[in-house]
């Protein structure tokens, strides 16, 4: 259960599926004529991996009481870089504080705990600081109280600044090394905090499975933006040098490239099926992952992310130009050259 490895030994053979021959297949021949006691050995050999796993787990999530409160771990390292991503972020915080009272939050965060100044908390400063960038107030309350603050937060700078260093260096298979390293700061998180329920919301999948299969977490994602999806390969079948996804040298590479990414998309299934629940921006973001998350896929929702419609409607709509504007980031897959 929970990632456990089951083996299953079967020592009833049925003997019509043993060939009529004095060479048994060459296999059965050589497991016959192993003594009997490595033979008894065997079932202890294949109980080692489970139970190593769940000694793991034990050491690392002992048994306790349910909390009072749940605990809600929102992971997201960058959580004051005021973008799209930290918006939706500190919605949803802000949207659990006020209608779930029995409900704590805590953010993983790779600032330090001097980031707004010496003489400013940590805490006070980051609320002010989503206060003025998105508008989302309200949330200096949950900082303190009687029963002990409802918003925390964990600091994991160090091992932030190594994980940026780490990416930044990866050359070749950064998909594959930067989800490793996810895993690798993922870890460091959760052995400052084990919280109830594990919320990643930067699209970091890998984290989900240690989460849920190392440390006993419930676990959620919101994804953004699925790490690979099928457009990509395609664009490395097409060879499109307009994406860096994509590759400008022979069909042989594209073929070699295209092979690691199927094998990466397996991997990245995997891991998004430790998901209990997935929450999706897009219809196209939530069709990609269905795809890729088979496990998962009955468990994809939309929840489209918060947009600030007050300030749009007072934009007036006298004197504009005829154009249609194209707005996003400098990022290979926003592909500006084909719009």
């Amino acid at each position: 259960e929970r990632g456990a490895w089951v083996v299953i030994l079967r020592h009833d053979v049925d003997p019509a599926l043993i060939p009529d021959s004095d060479d048994h297949g060459g296999v059965l021949s050589s497991v016959g004529a192993l003594p009997l006691p490595l033979l008894a050995l065997a079932p202890l050999v294949a109980a080692v991996p489970p139970l190593l796993l769940l000694l793991v787990r034990r050491r690392l999530a002992p048994p306790a009481a349910i909390p009072a409160a749940a605990t809600v771990g929102f992971y997201h390292p960058a959580c004051t870089s005021g973008g799209g991503g930290e918006r939706v972020l500190w919605f949803l915080i802000s949207v659990l504080l006020r209608r779930r009272a029995d409900v704590r939050v805590c953010v993983y965060t790779g600032d330090p705990p001097d980031r707004f100044g010496s003489g400013v908390p940590y805490p006070a400063g980051a609320v002010a600081c989503v206060g003025d960038r998105f508008g989302i107030g309200g949330m200096a309350p949950y900082l303190a109280g009687g029963g002990g603050a409802r918003l925390s937060f964990v600091h994991v700078d160090r091992e932030y600044a190594d994980f940026r260093r780490r990416s930044a260096d990866a050359r070749r298979f950064s998909l594959l090394l930067e989800s490793w390293y996810h895993v690798v700061l993922v870890w460091a998180c959760l052995r400052k905090r084990r919280p109830t329920v594990f919320f990643d919301t930067t699209g970091a999948a890998f984290t989900l499975a240690v989460a849920k299969h190392l440390f006993g977490c419930r676990t959620a994602a919101y994804v953004h933006y699925p790490t690979i999806s099928t457009d990509m390969l395609a664009l490395v079948w097409e060879r499109r040098p307009t994406d860096d996804g994509g590759t400008r040298g022979s069909r042989l590479h594209a073929c070699l490239k295209l092979v690691y990414y199927l094998l990466f998309a397996l991997l990245y299934g995997r891991a998004g099926d430790a998901a209990d629940v997935v929450l999706a921006n897009s219809t196209w973001t939530a069709d990609h992952i269905r795809s890729l998350w088979r496990s998962a896929r009955g468990r994809v929702r939309i929840l489209y992310p918060p947009c600030d419609t007050a300030a749009l409607e007072s934009a007036p709509l006298a004197g504009r130009e005829n154009v249609v504007l194209s707005i996003g980031q400098f990022r290979p897959e926003k592909d500006h050259a084909l719009q």
